[in-house]
Formats: C-alpha cells, sequence, structure tokens
C-alpha cells in the first residue's frame, strides 16, 4: 500500500506511523516526476540536471531514482533511461514545488 502524504513533510504509513524520509523520498519522487513529465524520456543525467538534484541536501539522486521507480513515479527503460510512471499520474496528494535546492 502507498504511503498517505500529510503535511510537515510527514508521511502516515497505512498502520498510521510516521516515516519523514520518506515523505522527503515522495517529494522528490514528485518533482523528478514533474520535470520529466514535458520530455516523456530522458537520460538520469538529464533528469538530475533540469530537476535540481545536484542542489539537494536533504535526498541523494540515486535514492531517489530508486524510490521513484520502486514507486510507480518512473520507469527505467535501461541503464539510464527514464520515462513517466503511472503512479506518477495517479497521485492525487497536494504538494509543493520548491525552487532551488531543498
Amino acid at each position: 500500500m502507498r504511503p498517505r502524504a500529510c503535511t510537515f513533510g510527514i508521511v502516515l504509513r497505512s498502520d498510521g506511523s510516521r516515516d519523514r524520509g520518506g515523505a522527503l523520498l515522495l517529494e522528490a519522487a514528485r518533482r523528478l516526476a514533474d520535470t520529466l513529465a514535458p520530455y516523456r524520456v530522458l537520460t538520469g543525467t538529464r533528469l538530475a540536471e533540469l530537476s535540481g538534484a545536484a542542489h539537494w541536501s536533504t535526498v541523494d539522486l540515486q535514492s531517489a531514482l530508486r524510490w521513484a521507480v520502486d514507486h510507480g513515479f518512473l520507469v527505467r527503460l535501461d541503464e539510464d533511461l527514464y520515462e513517466i510512471g503511472p503512479e506518477a499520474n495517479r497521485d492525487e496528494a497536494a504538494h509543493l514545488r520548491v525552487k532551488g535546492g531543498w
């Protein structure tokens, strides 16, 4: 079951426990999916450049990519090629668009 987003960077798990790390990965996955959406397919390098991942201080890119793929926000097509995943279109939780780094 997918985590449910909550305010203040906390994710509520299905068992009611809180997961701040999961909230950060969820937001990173959303940012990656939002960045990828207009292009449909990008290399990991280009996705990192366009998303500003070099400026993220709370989540590293490889963890965010892995989480995004594992949770359906992105689909990994080959070693370094990604497309938008089905979960990115179904993600109904409100999320913030943050300019620059975290």
